[in-house]
């Protein structure tokens, strides 16, 4: 790949951003960051996440995301587009697509995959954060 435009760059980072954002409010954790050994304005990073099917590696890269399911036996059973043999579940559809990445919604295609397999949240206690008047606790 050759050197990217600040624009390019620009774009990536604002797909990155949207990407952890989201990452991190599903509970995904950062497994390791690494900068791009031929473009050191990039970096890359590593998530997990547990899932309904297991935990799911996810590898963010300056423009694409590529994720793994390590027990795909289960994965392939309930997650479309699964390899059944490696459990890679890539999302590519950003990778060269620097308008895409610089939209407001970069990851509209990795998201709601992702949101199908997320663990179910309880909602929280709002009542405990208010008091009696209404008025926030605080």
């Amino acid at each position: 790949m050759s050197k990217l435009t600040k624009a390019q760059v620009s774009a990536c980072f604002n797909f990155q951003r949207h990407a952890i954002e989201f990452l991190e409010s599903v509970g995904a954790v950062l497994v390791e960051q690494t900068v791009d050994p031929i473009d050191k304005r990039l970096t890359w990073y590593e998530f997990t996440l547990e899932t309904i099917v297991g935990r799911l590696d996810i590898y963010l890269a300056e423009d694409h995301i590529n994720t793994r399911f390590v027990n795909h036996d289960d994965a392939k059973r309930h997650v479309s587009g699964v390899n059944p043999y490696s459990g890679k579940w890539n999302f590519s559809q950003t990778m060269y697509d620097y308008e895409l990445m610089a939209s407001a919604d970069p990851i509209q295609h990795f998201r709601p995959q992702v949101m199908k397999i997320v663990p179910r949240r309880e909602p929280c206690e709002i009542e405990a954060l208010y008091s009696d008047t209404g008025s926030p606790v605080g």
